[in-house]
């Protein structure tokens, strides 16, 4: 009686795997071609503080919403960037990166990929 108890219980946990990981991204790698993380190459002078305003240029924030209207998520986004750190020209100063979503109307939700970006 014990032992069918136990398969069950083990039965009915790799059942339940299946509809809970239904679509785990991580089964297939991501496809980085959509991950356009060159759009953020506008931001450069501000990430790295060599500009002389306090605050990004207008390009700096088009590209942080357009990046952000893309909807891609956080992990491919992840993935992509330490596949491919090179395809960004500079590694992102973290506490000047943190600064953007505030620092740009409308782009809060670029706060999402921040770790991935500044991450080492």
């Amino acid at each position: 009686m014990f032992k069918m108890m136990k398969m069950a219980f083990v039965l009915s946990l790799i059942l339940l795997s299946f509809f809970t990981c239904g679509d785990c991204k991580r089964d297939k790698p991501a496809d980085c071609t959509k991950v356009p993380i060159e759009k953020l190459e506008p931001c450069k002078t501000y990430v790295l503080g060599t500009n002389r305003w306090d605050k990004p240029g207008k390009e700096c924030c088009n590209a942080v919403r357009s990046f952000t209207r893309l909807n891609i998520d956080q992990a491919v986004v992840c993935e992509c960037y330490r596949k491919s750190p090179h395809r960004l020209s500079y590694k992102p100063d973290p506490v000047r990166a943190t600064k953007l979503p505030f620092s740009c109307a409308n782009a809060t939700k670029f706060r999402e990929y921040l770790y991935c970006l500044v991450a080492k």
